[in-house]
């Protein structure tokens, strides 16, 4: 489904080549009549202006629907972002217990616990790969607290491990699916940018010519809207018109 932004764009393009198509032959005569120009210059003019802005429309939808396939696709890496991210968290919360029972909360600190645990993904790697490094080198403080219990570093490094490779490989993910939908955002923008310069030409000179030939409110109704980007004044005034109809009368 196309954004808003290019679905109203789509249908100023529908209205405005609607007028071309329709009003040729009054405007090829009207300006024989009272510019004494050779119809077949204006009615090439005419057809060269129709195709420019529909080639014009093509590229920015097209440019749309790729943006919008990009970020229907960030929805499955983040999915797995968020699970592991929450595998690593319980691995470390389970192993905050363990030494803060075992050997007392100041013991946190040497595997390098420093207040809550993250919730940030981002976050939660960097720590849980820090804590990983520390239990490497770790020493338990003194004595554990709990009769026959004693922390083994290798156990719950190998436990941390496999959650944090997964998490980071998830979080490069999410990384480079984020620059592809970067990259998708700005062609699109700059297919709007286009558009809009092909669609404010093409108007005006419509409406001007629309107006020579005397057809003038259909002349004001192709004219760019001034006040909504990417709208002929005509879409404008019924987005208007909505807008400012009051509610009905309850009762």
């Amino acid at each position: 489904m196309p954004s808003k932004q290019v679905s109203d764009r789509a249908k100023a393009d529908t209205s405005v080549r609607a007028a071309l198509s329709e009003n040729e032959k009054k405007i090829v005569e009207g300006v024989l009549k009272q510019l004494g120009l050779a119809p077949e210059v204006i009615s090439a003019l005419l057809q060269a202006m129709s195709s420019t802005l529909e080639s014009a429309t093509g590229t920015m939808v097209a440019a749309d629907t790729a943006h919008m396939n990009e970020l229907g696709d960030d929805a499955a890496p983040r999915v797995e972002r968020d699970q592991q991210a929450e595998r690593v968290a319980d691995e470390l919360s389970a192993l905050r217990d363990a030494v803060t029972v075992a050997y007392g909360a100041p013991a946190l600190r040497t595997l390098g616990f420093d207040g809550r645990t993250p919730v940030d993904p981002v976050q939660l790697q960097l720590l849980g790969s820090q804590v990983v490094e520390n239990l490497g080198k770790w020493k338990a403080p003194g004595p554990s607290r709990l009769p026959g219990f004693e922390l083994q570093p290798e156990l719950w490094s190998a436990k941390l491990n496999a959650p944090l490779v997964s998490l980071s490989s998830a979080l490069e993910s999410v990384a480079r699916e984020k620059r592809e939908a970067d990259t998708t955002l700005v062609a699109k923008n700059r297919a709007i940018e286009d558009w809009d310069k092909t669609f404010s030409l093409t108007a005006t000179i419509l409406s001007a010519l629309l107006e020579l030939v005397g057809e003038r409110e259909l002349a004001r109704r192709v004219r760019p809207s001034r006040r909504r980007p990417g709208m002929t004044q005509g879409q404008a005034d019924e987005v208007t018109q909505v807008t400012e109809e009051p509610a009905p009368a309850n009762g």
